[in-house]
């Protein structure tokens, strides 16, 4: 049973006698900022692995800045200064802070349901960033250092009837000297396209209950053929079998089950498989049993490669070319930074590219819950998933880019489940990329650890031949397939960037942000100006897959963003400046010219 908020928001009122909550009046709004409420995000965070016995933490909490790590003294059973809402960054409108502060307090109280069975608790956080250090009753919990992977601790021997738990958070962002994955965040360097930072508690905090042997991760190497490889990773101690159970959709009627010994590859088969697919995604429903845990979970079955074609190395999933157009996607939100607003607000991003007829999304050097790629498997949307980048004007030294890869291994991890991300991206632009051949060695680790994924090593510059990608970075006019020489698939990795200011009310209104506009690569007069462009850009590249090697694009961007006035759709998403229709017509001229390559 899922239990809501509604204990936890009774259990914080009682105790806090300071700054109530409210939302601070973000620079802009979006129509889904009034609807957040007090009760955010109150879904299930996990959808490829959900167990009944649940309890969202997400609501208001506590909230007090201070100016140093403060580990070994903390507030344990004191009122901090303010109210924060979670999930969310202290510097958005939706947190009720929307300051900067580089350490940080939240803490909030909660009394497990006394109808759970006996067993373990387990806490987990969807991501925190940048560093976390988690106090359960005034002990030590566990930490973590990341700011976009899930983490659990057990925090079973620390309970008592009610709890306290405090977080502490450290984000050095932009500190000197400091060089960490973080993506287009600046909290003191911003520019044209770096942005606003995002700290703390920005995914979705939640409890399970769980028997003392449980079920740790799923995951599922699911191929085209029917095959199934099944990874079911126990707690630590846990031994026995474990069941999988794969149903179709929506239904109970069983159409395989394999069984093995849990932490070991358990395969199995399907027989007359259906197949997910772009555009055509067909999923499974799948339940785990292992002893008395149990968890529902579901599979896709494709095939991700690269595939020679009519002489060409083209991205194929389940051996068909299915030219990857896609948007560079920055998924920032003006009220919530990294968090979306609501749940919908998330989904509508898909929606629209779907809409206007894009096959796939760049995420770029972000990530985002995992409800997130749950829907894009659903509608059968191709991702490119990017590692979040380290700073872009600095060099990392070897330590650096040790953590740099840890992190990138654990993104990879915990995101190797959905059927949807087809490619990894590692570095953007040589941005804290050292110098020579440095992705040699991620590139190979990562694929150790995932083999059904194809990877882009180096998206736009800095190339040194590893990986499956070349990838090219042209903006006015695209350069795709044009080298002869390079037996990998070519793509067009960013292109287009074609601005159009909207009126004022549509702007991030900063002055130093709004100064940076004539940044952009080239602006549009009118709606109509930047359709005729866009699309003339596009027609360029649908000219190169007829007559080069070009396998791929990404076009600039999904929505403006601060400075940033290129997006298809405003920041606010209230105003779309691409004309749905023509877009259509050029985006199957694009697709028309690849299936006369040999495309699907």
């Amino acid at each position: 049973m899922k239990y809501g908020a509604a204990v936890l928001s009774t259990l914080i009122a009682a105790a806090v006698a300071q700054q109530d909550y409210a939302i601070q009046g973000p620079p802009l709004s979006t129509r889904w900022t009034s609807e957040v409420g007090t009760n955010p995000w109150p879904s299930h965070p996990r959808p490829q692995m959900f167990r009944s016995e649940w309890q969202t933490l997400n609501g208001l909490w506590q909230f007090s800045p201070t100016d140093d790590s403060g580990l070994d003294s903390p507030p344990t059973g004191q009122n901090l200064e303010r109210q924060i809402l979670v999930p969310s960054c202290i510097e958005s409108g939706l947190s009720g802070i929307q300051e900067d502060h580089e350490y940080s307090w939240w803490k909030t109280s909660f009394q497990a349901p006394s109808d759970w069975p006996q067993g373990k608790t387990l806490l987990n956080f969807g991501a925190v960033d940048y560093e976390a250090t988690v106090f359960i009753n005034g002990q030590n919990a566990g930490s973590h250092k990341g700011g976009y992977s899930r983490f659990t601790l057990d925090i079973t021997n620390q309970l008592q009837d009610i709890n306290e738990i405090l977080v502490h958070v450290h984000d050095p962002t932009d500190l000197d000297g400091v060089n960490i994955p973080l993506g287009k965040q600046r909290r003191y360097r911003r520019s044209h396209i770096f942005y606003q930072p995002c700290t703390g508690i920005w995914q979705t905090a939640w409890m399970e209950r769980v028997p003392t042997d449980y079920i740790a991760d799923v995951l599922f190497d699911a191929q085209a053929d029917g095959s199934i490889t099944a990874t079911i990773t126990g707690s630590e101690g846990a031994s026995g079998d474990v069941s999988v159970s794969i149903r179709e959709k929506g239904s109970s009627n069983q159409v395989a089950e394999i069984s093995g010994a849990i932490n070991t590859a358990i395969a199995g088969n399907v027989d007359n498989v259906q197949v997910w697919a772009p555009g055509a995604p067909v999923l499974y429903d799948v339940v785990v049993t292992f002893k008395e845990d149990s968890v529902q979970s579901y599979a896709g079955f494709r095939t991700v490669a690269k595939t020679e074609i009519n002489g060409i190395q083209r991205p194929t999933v389940n051996g068909k070319w299915y030219f990857p157009f896609s948007t560079l996607d920055q998924g920032y939100w003006p009220d919530g930074i990294y968090t979306p607003p609501t749940k919908e607000a998330m989904q509508f991003d898909v929606d629209y590219l779907k809409e206007i007829g894009f096959n796939t999304i760049r995420k770029h050097i972000k990530v985002e819950p995992d409800e997130y790629y749950a829907y894009t498997d659903q509608q059968g949307i191709m991702v490119f998933q990017d590692m979040p980048s380290m700073p872009h004007d600095t060099t990392a030294n070897d330590e650096q880019t040790k953590e740099f890869n840890r992190q990138s291994l654990e993104i990879v991890k915990t995101h190797a489940f959905f059927p949807s991300i087809v490619t990894w991206v590692i570095y953007n632009e040589g941005w804290g990329q050292q110098e020579g051949p440095i992705e040699k060695g991620i590139t190979n680790n990562i694929r150790d650890n995932d083999g059904t994924r194809i990877i882009d090593s180096v998206s736009g510059w800095n190339d040194h031949g590893f990986g499956d990608y070349k990838d090219v970075h042209s903006y006015s006019e695209s350069q795709c397939g044009m080298v002869n020489n390079d037996t990998r698939i070519q793509i067009q990795g960013e292109f287009g960037g074609v601005g159009l200011n909207l009126s004022a009310d549509q702007l991030w209104p900063d002055p130093a942000a709004i100064a940076t506009i004539p940044e952009t690569y080239e602006i549009a007069t009118d709606v109509g100006a930047y359709n005729n462009r866009s699309i003339e850009v596009i027609d360029v590249l649908t000219s190169q897959v007829r007559n080069n090697k070009c396998s791929g694009g990404v076009y600039t961007q999904t929505t403006d963003t601060e400075g940033e006035v290129n997006g298809l759709i405003s920041y606010s998403r209230d105003v779309s400046k691409a004309n749905i229709d023509s877009w259509k017509s050029a985006l199957q001229r694009l697709y028309d010219a690849a299936r006369e390559k040999g495309g699907f």
